[in-house]
Order: structure tokens, then C-alpha cells, then sequence
């Protein structure tokens, strides 16, 4: 009584008859290897390693893709652009290349911010001294309210350095006097200045 081998789904195996010298050995270690996945001997708990995308040469485009993105360009948009995916944009954005052109794009616009905020900043502080200066001699106002415009007067003095700092005396908005050189005036001097 012979036995037939049989499969998963019950169905008998092909006979194989001969000797076995017909089969290849090299035939079965091939068919018997695992196509997909990890080895039979690698260690489950170890993460599969992935390698990074990287382009064999850099082009162009890629630097134009960068910049679209240092500049806030969503990766929707730059892939609609240049006919990519959007998996293809974030991989040309995650590339080695890419991250030194970011860095140096990111530094010239900071650098043209910086610039940029202290020309507005400069015609700012005039514009303000203007206007400040517009109050200051307006006599309506000053015949008014005339506390008010010496007090502004005191500040403007005071914050462009005519008055006030390290070597100068300081004047506070009550009209005190602070003198931080005490050599320059004698005591009286400081009591009658107070006293008025």
C-alpha cells in the first residue's frame, strides 16, 4: 500500500519517479528561498532598513523644487508644477543636496530681512521724529496743554541722548534730577537745581 503525498488543499502531489538524480539540487535550494521579506534568520524586533532616495544627479529642477519649498510653496502645488507626486517632491526635499541649499537659501533671506527691517526702521525713526517734532512746535497745543509738550520734550531729549545716559544727569517725567556724576555739581547746587 503506497501513500500519495498531498497538498494543502488535498489534492495529491505529482508523482516523482527515478531515482531523485533527475531533480537539481541547486533547483530546490531556489524554489525553497523566501522571495519577499526579511531572512529566516534575522532578528524580528530589529527595524528593516531603509535607504534614502537619493538622485544619481542633481538638476535644476530640483534646486527650483527646494526654493519653492524654502519659500512656503506647498508640496501639492510644486508637484502639480513640475508633473511629480507628492512623494516624489518630499523625497527630493529630504536629500542631502537639498538640505545645504535650504540652509543657504534660509540665510540669504534672513540676511535680507535683517537688511530690509533696518532701512524700514530707519525711515520709521524719521518719520516719527517729524511728527514729533510737528507736535512739539504746534503753539496751539503747547498754549493747551504746556506740561504736556515739555514732558514729550524731555523724552524725545532724553531718548535721542541730548539729556540723560552714563555721563549726563537724568530727567524723569516728575522733574526730578538724577546726576550720576556727583563731582560735576556741588550739593547745593543739586538742592537749589530741585527746588527750582
Amino acid at each position: 500500500m503506497t501513500s500519495t503525498a498531498v497538498d494543502l488543499n488535498n489534492k495529491p502531489l505529482p508523482s516523482m519517479s527515478g531515482n531523485g538524480s533527475s531533480i537539481d539540487s541547486s533547483l530546490v535550494k531556489e524554489n525553497t528561498k523566501r522571495k519577499r521579506g526579511r531572512p529566516r534568520n534575522d532578528d524580528p524586533n530589529r527595524p528593516a532598513r531603509l535607504i534614502k532616495w537619493v538622485p544619481k544627479q542633481w538638476t535644476p529642477i530640483y534646486e527650483q523644487i527646494v526654493s519653492l519649498d524654502c519659500m512656503g510653496v506647498s508640496q501639492k502645488k510644486i508637484a502639480e508644477q513640475f508633473n511629480m507626486t507628492n512623494v516624489m517632491v518630499s523625497k527630493v526635499c529630504c536629500t542631502p543636496q537639498a538640505k545645504i541649499i535650504r540652509r543657504k537659501v534660509l540665510e540669504f533671506l534672513a540676511e535680507k530681512n535683517k537688511v530690509f527691517q533696518e532701512e524700514r526702521f530707519d525711515r520709521v525713526q524719521v518719520r516719527a521724529m517729524e511728527r514729533i517734532s510737528s507736535v512739539l512746535e504746534d503753539e496751539e497745543l503747547f498754549t493747551a496743554d504746556p506740561f504736556a509738550v515739555v514732558d514729550r520734550a524731555f523724552k524725545l531729549l532724553e531718548k535721542t541722548g541730548r539729556i540723560g545716559g552714563r555721563d549726563k544727569g537724568d530727567i524723569n517725567v516728575a522733574g526730578d534730577l538724577t546726576v550720576n556724576k556727583v563731582s560735576n555739581l556741588s550739593q547745593t547746587a543739586i538742592v537749589e537745581i530741585k527746588d527750582g
